[in-house]
């Protein structure tokens, strides 16, 4: 099967709910959950303000109804350092004492309004450091969702899957993860505000009406599985989400000629030799192990 997880980015006390609202009654109308990445303060008018439940009603709502999975996006979304390359972040390059006080004071806040739930940690910008790591594995994270830039010497407790594609491309990403099937292909798309036409951005890629095609075309794909971030990065194994890892950075090695015939939207933490066997044994033998 190939399982996709669909992310959704930067709700806050200032965000555009009659568009947050729009979204969560497409997937409550197909009857799926987006993983839903919330940004617990913003400064406005140089003053930290900070989500309550009344702000979000509707997304406290959506996760009491299994439409929504809460995931903590930092603190504030504000720019502190920046990692060696030059990207903004909110936390990397910061010493994991730092950090952990301020992902800490996120989570709190979210817990008051959505409960003791908070199991996904989603760092501004995809962007974190080992520090990171440590303190969102104190404060009993139990995955991190980000860019594909990931150590791959992490052993800790906190399962890594990052984001693969943009939403508006997923089905493309799904007819491309067919070519390696056999591999459990994992596609977890991200999606913001400024991504649906209905915000006001000029460079809007999608709308909310084509989404609610993607997901009924999502539901009649018998090789496939819509789930939030939690379920995902549940199924996936320490070797499993590092193998996947690998592999990315494997394909992106490749000479151009080659680097094409690997998909590069999704996840392949399936091991090799499910492409040695005949597919039916390798169905038998996943549905065995999930039994």
């Amino acid at each position: 099967m190939i399982q996709v997880a669909i992310r959704f980015d930067d709700p806050s006390p200032s965000s555009k709910q009659f568009l947050e609202r729009a979204i969560i009654e497409v997937f409550a109308s197909h009857g799926c959950c987006v993983t839903v990445a919330v940004i617990p303060f913003k400064r406005m008018n140089g003053k930290l303000v900070g989500l309550t439940k009344e702000g979000a009603s509707h997304l406290v709502t959506a996760a009491s109804r299994g439409t929504a999975e809460i995931a903590l996006h930092g603190l504030a979304h504000e720019q502190r350092e920046s990692t060696p390359p030059g990207n903004v972040s909110e936390f990397a390059g910061l010493a994991s004492g730092d950090q952990l006080p301020l992902i800490s004071k996120g989570l709190l806040r979210l817990k008051e309004v959505f409960g003791d739930t908070i199991f996904g940690f989603v760092p501004p910008w995809n962007s974190f450091d080992a520090g990171t790591l440590e303190a969102v594995e104190k404060l009993g994270f139990r995955y991190l969702s980000a860019g594909w830039e990931t150590p791959l010497g992490h052993r800790g407790g906190v399962a890594i899957v990052p984001r693969t594609c943009n939403v508006s491309i997923v089905e493309a990403a799904v007819k491309e993860a067919r070519r390696a099937r056999l591999l459990s292909p994992v596609i977890v798309a991200v999606m913001h505000h400024y991504d649906f036409s209905e915000s006001g951005d000029g460079e809007a890629s999608i709308d909310v009406p084509a989404l609610d095609r993607l997901l009924s075309w999502l539901k009649k794909q018998p090789d496939v599985t819509i789930s939030p971030l939690g379920e995902v990065a549940a199924r996936l194994t320490d070797r499993e989400y590092r193998r996947a890892l690998k592999r990315h950075r494997l394909r992106e090695a490749l000479h151009w000629r080659l680097r094409r015939y690997v998909p590069q939207y999704s996840l392949l933490p399936g091991p090799w030799w499910h492409l040695l066997v005949p597919a039916d044994r390798v169905v038998l033998s996943s549905g065995s192990k999930q039994r």
